[in-house]
């Protein structure tokens, strides 16, 4: 069985502060389950997905599930949710989700997202009990995404572009390998831990990180990260 989902529209993804200082504002881009929901609805159909929950040493996780016509079975993926600030179980229900959809290849590019700063000059920051506070509503006003990567993006306040990012395309990139630096990056994600990289890697037919190909290295992070949680 291959499922393919297609890329996420502007109007599904979600801007979030992270963090803020009187110079201004970073964010991060985001999906909420209810998107994923609905493409799931849309790709699979409502009743050829369903998803559990289990508990595991304090830890929410999801199991999404997508019937195999062909083998006649569902298939199920695994992943750990984070708590919320607001409601503490059933935002690590939701995150479990999302990042089992993630799993699937849902919203994936999100993982490729440029590091988005919007200074002072473009966003209302006010000072209350000596913490800075943003009240924006920032939102995502294009994208451009290709290869599953986001090469394009504008964020918006009230129709206003406030952020731009625009990622040359390299064409026949498919013989570059990854940096030194990337290699690295790898044994952090995985706290140091080579079973973790060698097991991931060898997923994709590689027995060394110098051999990984860049148009594999942002999947191979996101599986990864994963393995870290579970």
């Amino acid at each position: 069985m291959e499922v393919k989902f297609r890329d996420l529209r502007e109007d599904e993804i979600e801007c979030r502060v992270a963090n803020i200082t009187a110079n201004g504002v970073s964010l991060l881009l985001y999906k909420t389950a209810r998107t994923d929901m609905d493409i799931l609805d849309e790709t699979v159909g409502a009743t050829n997905w369903k998803c559990a929950y289990q508990e595991v040493k304090s830890n929410m996780y999801c199991g999404l599930s997508i019937f195999d016509k062909d083998k006649t079975e569902w298939i199920t993926k695994w992943d750990c949710g984070k708590e919320s600030f607001s409601d503490a179980e059933k935002g690590e229900a939701s995150d479990a989700f999302k990042r089992a959809g993630f799993k699937w290849g849902i919203g994936r590019e999100l993982y490729t997202a440029p590091f988005i700063w919007v200074s002072s000059n473009n966003c209302t920051i006010e000072q209350k009990n000596n913490k800075f506070i943003c009240k924006d509503s920032f939102e995502v006003s294009k994208i451009v995404i290709k290869d599953k990567k986001i090469v394009q993006l504008e964020i918006a306040v009230k129709g206003k572009v406030i952020y731009q990012y625009s990622k040359e395309i390299k064409e026949n990139n498919t013989d570059e390998y990854i940096t030194k630096e990337q290699q690295k990056k790898l044994f952090t994600l995985a706290n140091n831990n080579n079973e973790i990289v060698k097991n991931v890697i060898n997923r994709y037919k590689y027995e060394k990180t110098n051999q990984i190909k860049t148009s594999d290295f942002e999947q191979i992070c996101v599986e990864i990260e994963s393995e870290v949680l579970m």
